[in-house]
């Protein structure tokens, strides 16, 4: 026991004697552990728990590959999509969606936000509902422009303007 507590005192004086290769020392470590926390979290949250949607071992992802043209991932044209939504009866449903960023505008400020333009059916396709008002009616058309929309309840309020109201 005298030994270790000779190597812990020794330790602690050179970690003293050499400050910038302490700091240096213990920035690596923090980077370490913060990396190990996130991956883990990551591990965790996708691979220990399901997904929080009815039936999510049967939802597929489908993307446009053109290996010949060295494209490993690409969107769905609308055109595409509609007409496997129209032919397809592979699946029970097909929803669609695409991400741009937009400028929002407020009442004093602008400010980019990510958007998502949607088929009217996202929600219905998992079997998720809005936490607040409803999801789009069947005859809604979501990707128009200036259509109905969806705000996340994580946008700021100021994202959101004081009376609610914003502009894309």
């Amino acid at each position: 026991m005298g030994t270790i507590l000779q190597d812990i005192r020794f330790g602690l004086r050179m970690l003293g004697k050499h400050r910038l290769a302490t700091v240096v020392s213990i920035l690596a470590f923090a980077v370490g552990i913060g990396a190990n926390t996130a991956m883990f979290s990551v591990a965790e949250a996708f691979l220990l728990h399901p997904a929080p949607f009815e039936n999510a071992n049967r939802i597929v992802a489908m993307v446009d590959s053109r290996p010949q043209q060295n494209i490993d991932i690409n969107g769905i044209a609308p055109a595409t999509y509609f007409d496997w939504q129209k032919e397809v009866r592979s699946f029970d449903r097909l929803a669609a969606y695409a991400w741009q960023e937009l400028n929002l505008s407020g009442d004093d400020h602008s400010q980019k936000v990510n958007a998502f333009p949607i088929s009217a059916n996202l929600f219905e396709t998992p079997g998720v509902q809005p936490q607040l008002g409803r999801a789009f009616a069947r005859d809604a058309l979501a990707c128009r422009s200036r259509g109905p929309g969806v705000v996340s309840a994580r946008a700021p309020r100021s994202a959101r303007g004081s009376a609610g109201r914003a502009t894309l």
